[in-house]
């Protein structure tokens, strides 16, 4: 019987939960948040699904509260401010083979290699969940359509998106497409208002952040804070190729030389179905599709680094965190 942990049962780690059943072989399953409301929330989700196979559940809201000795997954849905934390004292308590990280991974710098470092010492194998790189539509683009060494202009427009917390996935998926490095992320484009964020204790921004790829590709990333917030449109091109998704609709074009070859409707992809996916592409292969954690490392650093700049300048505090999740 395999076993999995799920630290964080919020609205994402429920998503998780849900997938996790779907697992077509035996697992001991267990959930653990510090707050009740999270733990009930995950427990109605967890039994909306029909499991896969047997398996056994427990919901406890503190790590210690678990005897296992050994962890097969570990899935960290945590918030980004407690993520590192959490990761170090289950890797100090359990034995653990693969671990699964939500992202934004870690508010501050120095957190990503030590992490590593932890990883290594205790020979875990890590993946960083932005799943755009599962998703049909852009392995269709990078399989069908992108030419191998040739750059690409990607550029994201929405309002109030999440500039902070949800730019890790553009700029993952950019790598995906092109399997080029990023070299520099460019945030002098940032408006001075810091927003508000969705969650107490954290914040957001809106302005353009721009990113580099090593062979000429680049990224470039709106967030219209006086724009409709049901506006979120992706543009890429290459050469000859143009290609439009609205995010929300999922309603997408792609044209060579204006003439176009593909238009339709994007069928919308959720976590409750790609947990589980990855878990079994683990099994299989010892691999999954997600970026391994010293890629996602290498697109994290410039990026964070880029923002707690920003953040200093704008608030005039001196710190070492970078308050986005």
């Amino acid at each position: 019987m395999k076993s999995i942990l799920l630290v964080g049962a919020g609205q994402l780690g429920s998503r998780h939960l849900q997938s996790i059943a779907r697992l077509p072989f035996p697992a001991e399953i267990f959930v653990v948040d510090p707050f009740e409301g999270s733990l009930a929330v995950a427990r109605e989700r967890y039994a909306e699904i029909e499991t896969g196979a047997e398996q056994k559940i427990v919901f406890v809201q503190s790590i210690e509260q678990i005897n296992a000795v050994k962890i097969d997954y570990a899935v960290i849905a945590t918030t980004s401010d407690v993520r590192f934390d959490i990761f170090k004292s289950i890797a100090n308590k359990f034995s653990i083979k693969y671990v699964i990280f939500e992202k934004v991974l870690f508010q501050r710098l120095s957190d990503y290699a030590d992490a590593k470092k932890i990883l290594d010492e205790h020979k875990i194998k890590a993946w960083v969940n932005c799943p755009r790189r599962l998703y049909p539509f852009y392995q269709k683009l990078k399989n069908d359509y992108l030419v191998a060494s040739s750059p690409v202009e990607f550029n994201f427009e929405g309002g109030l998106w999440g500039l902070g917390c949800n730019s890790i996935h553009y700029i993952d998926a950019l790598n995906y497409l092109t399997e080029e490095h990023v070299i520099s992320v460019d945030s002098t484009g940032i408006t001075k208002n810091i927003i508000k964020g969705k969650r107490e204790r954290f914040i957001e921004f809106g302005g353009l952040l721009s990113v580099k790829y090593s062979s000429g590709s680049k990224l470039t990333l709106l967030d219209n804070e006086q724009q409709n917030t049901s506006t979120s449109l992706v543009s890429i091109k290459q050469n000859d190729l143009s290609v439009s998704l609205e995010e929300f609709s999922g309603a997408f074009t792609i044209s060579i030389r204006d003439e176009i070859k593909e238009q339709g409707v994007v069928e919308p992809v959720f976590q409750s179905n790609l947990t589980s996916r990855i878990i079994l592409d683990i099994e299989q292969f010892g691999d999954c599709g997600l970026a391994n954690y010293s890629l996602s490392m290498s697109q994290h650093v410039p990026f964070v680094g880029a923002l707690l700049k920003q953040y200093q300048l704008i608030t005039g505090i001196n710190t070492e965190f970078l308050p986005v999740t």
